[in-house]
């Protein structure tokens, strides 16, 4: 992975970095990291600069949950825009980024919980392992509600995604509900920060839609998961972007555009202002072939699959338009 050189202010006098997080106050800093010499800016959530790693990594001084650590990277430009899109996201309150209650949380601590990979229906709790104990990875599922709810569980829960405030959603919960919950900030094409087997489950919610390639999110998924773990998916069904986005919300069903789907391509430079403007994240379309064959060719066998709908779309009055999968890497 090739690391970007940071852009968040530096401390000149202690020669930290500003937190990106928090408001930083430099009245307060101490030498601590991994190897006992770089330095950690002490303030609502410190940063320090792993040079050997090139990794920042934001560590909560609360003493109340782990780490939280940051992957800065190199993006590309739809990464990029989607990161802030989804930043926005968070601050107008879209449904994906709401945090569960301090009841949901008391609930999971015992045994009663269940959670979603697509908008309404909970996923089987057949397809979960017994949670306590193993090492579970939130992929692309930040905001604040799987994560918190699996780690109440008794799962140590690692969750990357590429939204910073999607990221802290987890954390309120953390805080609030003293969970122990690892953050990474990073593409979900990219789990270069993780070592071969180190997973026993990944939940991945519908996300892959806001990349434009899924078969590398499907092969570091194989890599980083245990021999016998699981892989949880959930998807748009492609058709749902063949239809005029506008009309729908006025509640007409109209066929405009041909798969494969990008706003970026099918939409014209002034609609695509309008995405921009609301910040909303561009969308991606991948073909079913490349939704399910696509894990079968990174090793995974296909174990089961739901359909759901989003009963305030319209299009659910005539189709599920959303599925999920199980998929498990086969024990060596």
């Amino acid at each position: 992975m090739n690391f970007a050189q940071p852009t968040i202010p530096r401390c000149e006098i202690h020669d930290c970095f500003a937190c990106p997080v928090g408001d930083a106050s430099w009245k307060e800093c101490v030498v601590t990291d991994c190897t006992g010499t770089l330095p950690l800016c002490r303030c609502n959530a410190g940063v320090k600069r792993h040079f050997g790693c090139l990794r920042v990594v934001v560590a909560d001084v609360t003493g109340m949950n782990t780490d939280r650590f940051v992957v800065e990277e190199s993006v590309d430009e739809i990464a990029a825009y989607n990161r802030r899109a989804w930043d926005t996201q968070v601050a107008k309150g879209n449904c994906w980024t709401i945090p569960v209650t301090s009841e949901v949380i008391e609930l999971a601590r015992n045994g009663t919980w269940d959670v979603v990979l697509t908008p309404q229906k909970p996923v089987p709790r057949s397809w979960f392992p017994k949670l306590p104990g193993l090492d579970v990875l939130g992929l692309a599922s930040g905001g604040g509600q799987q994560a918190p709810i699996l780690a109440a569980a008794g799962a140590c829960v690692t969750v990357l995604d590429n939204s910073a405030r999607q990221l802290e959603q987890d954390q309120l919960v953390a805080r609030r509900d003293g969970l122990q919950i690892r953050s990474i900030q990073g593409d979900m094409r990219d789990l270069s920060c993780f070592a071969a087997d180190s997973f026993d489950v990944i939940f991945n919610p519908c996300s892959v839609s806001f990349v434009p390639e899924v078969q590398a999110v499907f092969d570091e998924a194989y890599r980083v998961l245990r021999p016998g773990g699981v892989l949880m998916c959930g998807f748009m069904n492609p058709v749902r972007l063949i239809f005029d986005e506008d009309e729908l919300e006025r509640g007409q069903v109209i066929v405009r555009h041909a798969l494969p789907y990008a706003d970026q391509t099918r939409l014209s430079a002034e609609a695509q202002d309008r995405l921009k403007a609301a910040g909303e994240p561009f969308v991606f379309s991948h073909s079913l072939e490349d939704l399910i064959s696509g894990q079968l060719r990174s090793g995974f066998v296909l174990r089961d699959l739901f359909e759901d709908q989003a009963d305030e779309e319209k299009l659910s009055e005539f189709l599920p338009v959303y599925f999920a999968t199980l998929a498990v890497k086969n024990a060596e």
